[in-house]
């Protein structure tokens, strides 16, 4: 049974019923066209099983009911677009007002360009309905069974937005995962003269794993791919740069350029890819700017820097990441020093440092201002060091996630000698590693 009409009509009717959601349509005057379509969704879904049980049916009117269920998730794609603009534009002005008063932030909902923005929602919206209200009418005419209405997982925490994990990127369900394979295959059979048609021919894809190709340079028509949530081009050691356009991605959730070993920078304009949450790259600048990947705040959850032979310095806005998890920083080995902005991540969870080996840890305690007692590091759980071969011994900084560490590793650090007595402090603590250090000389 092809389930992907009922999947997406579930994802919906979840994502309309969220508290976050009905902030966003509540603070846009949106709640009676919302209600209506939803009310629509609702009674289609309640004869969706039926009908994707009946297509298959090689009969005239199991014809029918293809076209009409082609037809339906072409609405249904065009609710998700207008969803995902809602929730683009409300990360925008939750950027805009960040650290504004509340004043403010209510003066942009009244100004011009807010009420141009809703009005053109609404006609989006009205749109929609029309088209969907026809849907539904249309169906009659097959005699469709209804299914017994079953549970929508409504979230209704007390959250004003949800990040979704690495997988649901791409989907869970079984239907999309089948697509997705199948269209990486077609993606492995292209060849470079033929990826701007490919691009102008795939009107709602999501997935674009480029990984491992030889293109040297992408057509400029990447930035028309407004519904891409996942691109990789890790692994292609021959692109140099990538086109501006590609900024223009406000969907795009997840970007590899890992092991780009050419890349010359990354793309002017990252700060407008509001809605990345996983980041990975190589690149061959010296100096991350500031008021870009800085700029990401809302969203990135997973930074992972890596392979960056000529890079000295990290962008030191990297505090303004409010929403980040996980920092990687792995063969870097010009870079200096970390930022002392990484005192502020309150989020990060896991941080790994591996073979950068003019890194020196402490430096950040060195020019830091802040009070060495403060705990600024409340969520860290995890650190892994390896491979530094100038890593002697812990930095005092580490003593700021006391009352959250939980797993410690030093691997391959040959001039790592002992462990400072403060670590005995650390009552979270339940994995300690320390493995190819041959001047350790056990806890102090």
């Amino acid at each position: 049974m092809d389930s992907f009409a009922s999947s997406i009509v579930k994802n919906i009717l979840e994502k309309v019923g969220s508290y976050a959601y009905e902030q966003i349509v509540s603070a846009w005057g949106l709640e009676e066209e919302i209600r209506k379509l939803k009310n629509t969704l609702e009674e289609i879904q309640a004869v969706l099983s039926d009908a994707e049980d009946r297509q298959g049916r090689n009969d005239e009117q199991g014809k029918l009911i293809k076209i009409w269920l082609q037809r339906f998730k072409d609405v249904l794609h065009d609710i998700k677009d207008l969803f995902d603009d809602l929730e683009i534009q409300d990360r925008k002005m939750m950027m805009a007002s960040h650290g504004a008063a509340m004043n403010k932030v209510r003066g942009f909902f009244s100004s011009s360009n807010s009420i141009a923005f809703r009005f053109k929602m609404s006609q989006r919206i009205s749109n929609i309905w029309e088209r969907l209200d026809e849907t539904k009418t249309s169906k009659d005419r097959f005699k469709l069974s209804k299914t017994p209405k079953k549970e929508i997982g409504m979230n209704k925490s007390r959250e004003t937005h949800s990040y979704v994990d690495a997988h649901s990127v791409i989907g869970r369900d079984e239907d999309v995962e089948k697509i997705i394979r199948s269209l990486l295959k077609v993606l492995g059979s292209i060849c470079e003269s033929d990826v701007g048609n490919f691009v102008m021919r795939c009107k709602y894809l999501w997935v674009l794993d480029l990984s491992s190709s030889s293109f040297e340079e992408l057509p400029s028509s990447i930035g028309q791919l407004r519904h891409l949530r996942y691109f990789s081009l890790s692994g292609n050691r021959r692109i140099r740069r990538l086109p501006t356009s590609i900024c223009k991605l406000q969907k795009l959730q997840a970007l590899g350029l890992v092991g780009c070993k050419k890349l010359e920078r990354l793309p002017q304009g990252i700060r407008n890819m509001i809605s990345l949450r996983f980041l990975e790259f190589t690149t061959n600048e010296e100096l991350l700017p500031n008021g870009e990947i800085g700029c990401l705040e809302l969203s990135l959850q997973v930074l992972s820097i890596s392979g960056c032979q000529s890079l000295k310095f990290l962008f030191d806005d990297m505090k303004q990441l409010t929403a980040l998890k996980t920092l990687s920083i792995t063969d870097c080995h010009q870079l200096r020093r970390l930022p002392c902005s990484v005192n502020d991540l309150a989020a990060l969870e896991n941080l790994l440092i591996s073979n950068c080996a003019e890194l020196d840890l402490e430096a950040k305690d060195k020019d830091a201002n802040s009070n060495q007692d403060e705990k600024l590091l409340p969520s860290l759980r995890s650190i892994t060091i390896t491979k530094m071969i100038t890593f002697k011994a812990l930095p005092q900084w580490v003593q700021r996630s006391a009352n959250s560490l939980s797993s410690l590793i030093i691997e391959d650090c040959p001039k790592f000698e002992k462990l400072p007595d403060w670590l005995k402090n650390f009552k979270s603590l339940q994995k300690l590693q320390i493995i190819g250090c041959p001047n350790y000389k056990g806890e102090a």
